[in-house]
């Protein structure tokens, strides 16, 4: 291909802009861009580019006259501090350990302004305006490789055209700059478009500031000889806000509401409606989830489920508030910290929001040492505080001095120290009682009832404590007849299999019976015996045994099992029991657990410390026995008793060998609680808790606490919480030495920090979010490594609209809503994605923003657009996670099983972002596309295009089922008879848009092929997994649907 243009110079005579050809040669991601696989042709304009530069390269002499480089400046920032960044500082920068030489070139010298700028005892490194004096340049150019810098060794050699631009500034004073992320945060005045109005007055015209971003953005395309894109069609531009914003999609009907608004301003009407509909919160709440490594588990590899709900409640709701973010900042870093209106203490509110820094992990794993682990949260705070707020690798700071941003190891640990108070020891607690819906407000009267629930629960407790402790108390003296027993059984599953009769009467439970068993025996009462008096009381005794684990008498690994269910029938009569006593019961896992009809309490028969200490004879693996009073006695007759082990809390847990007595002694009244009282107060408990949300339940989140007397912090050497460095004393709490001039500034806790966070003296907080707000809205940052600010990150592709944005946003009370308001009515954001030839040949990674960018879904969000395509999509915002249909076994390879009981209902069509989120086991669908598993802090997620993504949604059951319910709802909105018309309402729903005429035609021909191979093999209707397809036509209007679902329009926003 012939890259010329007119009026190229020929080589020999080609002075290159090397900030160009550096723009050209950064690394870049075409799907982080939104490029798709049509637009990767762009792939051989710039290798031919790079080659006719390349040849260009090798034309450059080293030795430039002078006077001509001097005469254009070096750019320090977009020139120079990269190369010394990338090939220098990790040597010659802020880290004095690693410092080779005793030279540093990231700091302009003291002595530089008499032109002496050694830096370190071999020579005069940087001598200002003379670059042959310097050594630097020597060292560079130098053919011995004992002498050349950077070292071979370091493999990382510099360019003849690098060289050059060090040459020249050095030749041009050497000046270097503070670098731009930790310069102070001012507001640019904006550039004066061509033919536009006095520059004098142009900052105080409002609609100058209206287009502000299409100010800036428009200079730096007329700089390339670019032009903007035109606008985006109105169904894509409805379609990419309600993604944007809401995360879902427009109905039919309001895209075309919009697309006949002959007003003046429908899409800024738009706008307006969906930053105020409460998935807004939703949208960008999932968005900073991201951020707070937000996950309903504990993590490592137990992984236990834990409670931080109502923390994501909490976001979505201030998020929808529009909370300005200095005060949605500090109570999250310190909202108990805080003393709102001179109380006692912090609202509940921002103690609920203090839960940011409780997402760290919690090692449930048997022997671990609470502190390391209470260790690694705090690193883990730090490390987070700095992503995201900072926009620093502060981990880089952890075991010494950060090879390239001016943080040492003790600006890390002094910031250690804000953590180091924390109340948690690897733990859940300290907790906070919460009321599902409390955070989004609830009326006074809801607060009443549940005060009156609870008094009405305490006084239940009460009295239960008070029969049980009668009733154990009373244990009657019985006399006592082994019964011989006909037949005995057990089964899991649809599985008999005897049990073994011992000699001694006993029964045991063969080695093939597990699981949750249920045991049966037989036996009889006749009248014909010596003993004809009704049955009062029947005793199990469960009995150890050498074939049994450790004995037994049970069948778990220690020897206990769990009786949840002994019932008893007479014929097919089941007989109620009144009372039960047990010679010893687990704590928790009472005998009358066994009789209370709840499938989840049980008697087992392991032993606590407390109960070893108080009767050190007690043991589990031993004889136990349980009496079981009936409440009506049984008379003798022929007919069969059968009696009934069940087993249904633990796996494995089962009586393993038992034997059965009866009694007919009479049951000597019991001193009890009256039953009245008991029903009439558990009565008064239903009517209050109907009216509660889930019937008055409190759910316990963990929220953030500091000690009375936090301990002291030390650096710790190497990063070693084992070997902290006493000899140098503590260090107390502080920002980094680069943030205050190396002057001390005493901080006392989390709020201090909070505070400087979001104050005016931090440069770089109103930069880093508002560069990750504009990357969720563009796919890529104006910084591209939105992740470091430091000295190795990316320059802004717009370093002015950037501060001005920050600016602004500050100015505007630090209002998410305005400042996503002033990026999606600008003319750059409303353009269209559409490729370019022209763009990719001269801006292939679109950093001047000529167009929009495509961006691929992430995994909530692409479920969502499904589910709102259905019509299937609950909107109800909060509450506790929920559980869509997932695939079996997900939880085959980790170490404790995970309930996941499949919703119903409305749950089951709930928003993606509520989804239960187990770390060590995600839901399938995050992990195909591409969602963290948030044992760290996430900031960006990445992006993949993988056949498993394509196979996910043509064949997952919740896409074979939403595609489905598209077909259904597309029936109900168009005419039934028509072909035609339900495949176009199909696409309108799905893709927001109609059909051409070519697919149309196309998806209509599908219909038909599918349609009559459905005809000839009908029993491939029913093969798909949950299908609910009657008949060949609904089985071919789902194939059509399917493919709706799997194009490339579907899964990416335009």
């Amino acid at each position: 291909m012939n890259c010329k243009t007119s009026g190229q110079r020929s080589p020999s005579n080609t002075k290159l802009p090397w900030g160009v050809l550096r723009g050209l040669l950064l690394p870049w991601d075409c799907r982080a861009v939104g490029l798709s696989c049509v637009e990767g042709s762009w792939v051989v304009l710039f290798c031919a580019a790079l080659l006719q530069a390349s040849s260009l390269f090798a034309q450059i002499p080293v030795d430039f006259q002078e006077t001509g480089d001097v005469q254009k400046p070096v750019d320090y920032q977009n020139e120079v501090r990269p190369i010394l960044a990338n090939h220098c500082f990790a040597c010659h920068g802020f880290d004095d350990q690693g410092r080779q030489a005793d030279l540093r070139l990231d700091l302009e010298s003291v002595d530089s302004a008499s032109g002496d700028t050694a830096s370190g005892g071999a020579g005069r490194a940087i001598v200002p305006g003379r670059p042959d004096q310097s050594e630097m340049v020597r060292r560079i150019h130098s053919e011995d490789p004992d002498l050349l810098m950077p070292p071979a060794s370091f493999n990382k050699p510099l360019t003849d055209p690098q060289k050059e631009i060090l040459r020249r500034w050095i030749a041009q004073g050497a000046r270097y700059e503070k670098h731009w992320a930790f310069s102070k945060l001012e507001r640019p005045s904006l550039p004066i478009p061509k033919n536009d109005i006095d520059p004098k007055v142009a900052n105080q015209v409002a609609d100058i500031e209206s287009n502000a971003i299409d100010r800036w953005v428009q200079r730096e395309l007329d700089q390339q000889s670019l032009s903007r894109s035109p606008r985006a069609s109105t169904p894509t531009l409805v379609r990419r806000l309600y993604l944007d914003l809401v995360g879902t999609l427009p109905s039919p009907e309001e895209v075309q509401a919009v697309c006949e608004d002959r007003s003046l301003n429908p899409i800024d009407r738009l706008i307006e409606n969906l930053l105020a509909s409460p998935q807004f919160g939703e949208r960008w709440g999932r968005f900073w989830l991201d951020q707070a490594r937000y996950a309903d588990s504990n993590g490592f590899s137990i992984d236990g489920a834990r409670v931080m709900w109502p923390y994501r409640d909490w976001v979505i709701a201030t998020v929808n508030a529009d909370m300005p973010f200095d005060q949605f900042t500090i109570e999250q870093l310190a909202g108990d910290l805080l003393d709102p209106s001179g109380a006692v203490s912090a609202s509940k509110s921002q103690r609920i929001a203090s839960a940011f820094h409780r997402n760290t992990m919690i090692n449930e794993e048997g022997g671990v040492k609470a502190d390391q682990y209470r260790h690694e949260a705090i690193l883990d705070r730090v490390n987070t505080t700095g992503s995201v707020w900072l926009g620093l690798t502060l981990g880089c700071a952890q075991c010494h001095t950060h090879k390239y941003d001016p943080i040492s190891i003790d600006d890390y640990y002094r910031l250690y120290a804000f953590f180091n108070a924390c109340a948690d020891n690897n733990s859940a607690g300290p907790t906070l009682e919460v009321l599902e819906g409390e955070v989004f407000g609830l009326p006074d009267s809801v607060f009443e009832d549940l005060s009156q629930l609870k008094k009405l629960r305490e006084k239940l407790t009460s009295l239960e404590a008070q029969q049980k402790k009668l009733a154990e108390a009373q244990i009657p003296q019985l006399q006592w007849k082994q019964v011989s027993l006909l037949h005995a059984m057990g089964s899991d599953g649809p599985e008999f299999l005897p049990l073994e009769f011992l000699d001694d009467g006993s029964v045991l439970v063969p080695d093939r019976l597990r699981g949750n068993s249920v045991l049966k025996v037989e036996f009889i009462h006749p009248k014909a015996t010596e003993i004809t008096e009704p049955i009062t009381a029947i005793r199990l005794r469960t009995l150890p045994d050498d074939s049994l684990p450790q004995r037994g008498p049970g069948t778990a690994s220690n020897g206990n099992f769990v009786l949840s269910e002994f019932q008893l029938f007479s014929g097919t009569v089941r007989q109620n029991f009144s009372q039960a006593w047990a010679d010893h019961s687990q704590p928790k896992f009472s005998v009358a657990g066994a009789i209370d009809g709840d499938p989840k309490t049980g008697w087992a028969i392991n032993t606590d410390a407390t109960q070893a200490k108080a009767n050190p004879d007690l043991k589990m693996n031993a004889p136990h026995w349980a009496v079981f009073a009936l409440a009506k006695p049984i008379e003798p007759s022929g007919t069969p008793i059968d009696v009934l082990l069940m087993h249904e809390i633990n796996q494995g847990y089962i009586v393993g060998r038992f034997a059965l007595d009866i009694s007919t002694s009479p049951i000597p009244e019991q001193p009890k609680v009256p039953a009245e009282d008991l029903e009439a107060l558990k009565a008064q408990i239903a009517q209050y808790s109907s009216r509660l949300p889930n019937e008055g339940k409190l759910f316990a989140q963990m929220v953030s606490k500091d000690q009375s007397e936090p301990p002291k912090t030390y650096r710790l050497l190497r990063g070693d919480f084992l070997s902290p460095d006493k000899d140098n004393g503590p260090l107390g709490p502080s920002i980094p030495s680069v943030f205050r001039d190396g002057q001390e500034l005493p901080m006392h806790n989390r709020l201090d920090l909070a505070r400087w966070i979001v104050s005016s003296e931090n440069p770089l907080t109103a930069r880093v979010i508002t560069n990750r707000v504009w990357m969720k809205l563009f796919g890529t940052g104006l910084v591209e490594t939105e992740n470091d600010f430091g000295l190795q990150g990316a320059m802004p592709s717009h370093p002015e609209l950037l501060d001005w944005l920050a600016s602004d946003w500050v100015d505007s009370g630090w209002s998410l809503k305005h400042l996503i308001h002033r990026i999606v009515t600008s003319e750059t954001y409303q353009q269209s994605s559409a490729w370019r030839e022209e763009i990719a040949q001269v801006d292939p990674a679109n950093r001047m923003l000529a167009r929009q960018s495509r961006i691929r879904l992430d995994a909530e969000i692409l479920r969502d657009r499904a589910l709102s395509a259905s019509g299937a999509i609950c909107l109800r915002v909060g509450g506790p996670s929920v559980h869509p249909p997932q695939p079996a076994g997900v939880y085959n390879f980790t170490q404790t099983t995970k309930t996941w009981k499949e919703d119903t209902g409305a749950n089951r069509y709930r928003k993606t972002m509520y989804t239960e989120f187990f770390r060590s086991a995600p839901y399938p669908l995050f992990t195909t596309f591409d969602s963290p598993d948030f044992s760290t802090v996430c900031t960006r997620r990445s992006r993949t295009n993988t056949p498993l993504q394509a196979l996910t949604l043509a064949n997952d059951p919740v896409f074979w089922e939403l595609a489905e319910l598209l077909v259904q709802r597309a029936k109900r909105e168009s005419d039934p008879l028509s072909v035609e018309q339900r495949i176009h309402r199909m696409v309108l729903l799905a893709w927001c848009r109609d059909p051409s005429r070519e697919e149309l035609e196309r998806l209509n021909e599908f219909y038909r092929a599918t349609q009559e191979y459905y005809r000839q093999n009908p029993a491939e209707i029913h093969t798909a997994p949950g299908t609910q397809a009657a008949d060949p036509d609904e089985a071919a209007y789902a194939q059509v649907a399917r493919v709706l679902l799997n194009t490339d329009e579907f899964v990416n926003r335009e």
